[in-house]
């Protein structure tokens, strides 16, 4: 089925509730982006980790 043929079976109410999931979607994506690059204590590479 076509996205435009499956976006037509949407009730225009869902229309806000899909706005503010893809906005609260997005904001955690930012969220946790930036946690992982700019936080100098989370280390991506397992070979970076100190042992504590």
């Amino acid at each position: 089925m076509p996205f435009r043929a499956a976006l037509r079976k949407v009730p225009v109410e869902l229309y806000p509730l899909g706005a503010a999931v893809a906005t609260a979607v997005g904001f955690a994506t930012y969220s946790m982006g930036k946690k992982l690059l700019a936080d100098p204590n989370v280390h991506i590479d397992p070979t970076v980790r100190r042992t504590i």
